[in-house]
């Protein structure tokens, strides 16, 4: 399922929050597994791409939505 999303642009304050809450993961030998390694990899793209919008324009785009 396709669903388009809109959200007003983001203020430097909530990113910098958002950053904090969710610093970078650097990948070591010990980590416990791949799935958390890809979990923490999903959230850092998704942090980069709003990055993008920090105090700029409105955010627009299509999700994908896999039905269950």
């Amino acid at each position: 399922m396709l669903m388009s999303a809109s959200m007003p642009p983001v203020s430097e304050e909530f990113f910098n929050k958002l950053k904090e809450a969710h610093p970078p993961l650097r990948p070591t030998p010990n980590m416990s597994t791949m799935d958390e390694i890809m979990f923490d990899a999903g959230k850092q793209e998704l942090i980069d791409w709003i990055e993008q919008y920090v105090g700029g324009s409105t955010v627009t785009g299509t999700l994908n939505r896999h039905a269950d």
